[in-house]
């Protein structure tokens, strides 16, 4: 039986997506996405054979630190730098730009 072409081009479809989707997924084992919070046996790497050793959750965590200080520095940063005088004066007080902190912290607790 001749396939026709209109199934020809969903197949190829198909199968361009499915690549696509295997390789987002092994990324996503590259960078030790946690699937499953549980302990379940595909929680992390469902998509590799690469075990998760207490060395990658440190670097994880050193990492996510690394992170989360960025994220607060970009806060201050995007409060004062607008404010930035033209003698290049911060334009706001310490204790603004320290309140600019405490709330992107918190906006980083609202799930």
């Amino acid at each position: 039986m001749t396939e026709c072409p209109q199934c020809r081009k969903r197949g190829d479809t198909i199968n361009n997506l499915q690549r696509l989707l295997r390789e987002k997924n092994e990324k996503l084992d590259a960078l030790h996405y946690v699937w499953c919070s549980g302990g379940c046996e595909g929680g992390v790497h469902r998509f590799s054979d690469e075990e998760l050793t207490p060395e990658i959750v440190a670097e994880a965590i050193r990492n996510t630190d690394r992170m989360v200080k960025w994220f607060v520095a970009r806060a201050g940063r995007d409060f004062y730098e607008p404010r930035r005088k033209s003698d290049g004066s911060l334009g706001c007080t310490m204790e603004e730009i320290e309140e600019a902190w405490k709330q992107a912290k918190a906006r980083l607790c609202d799930d």
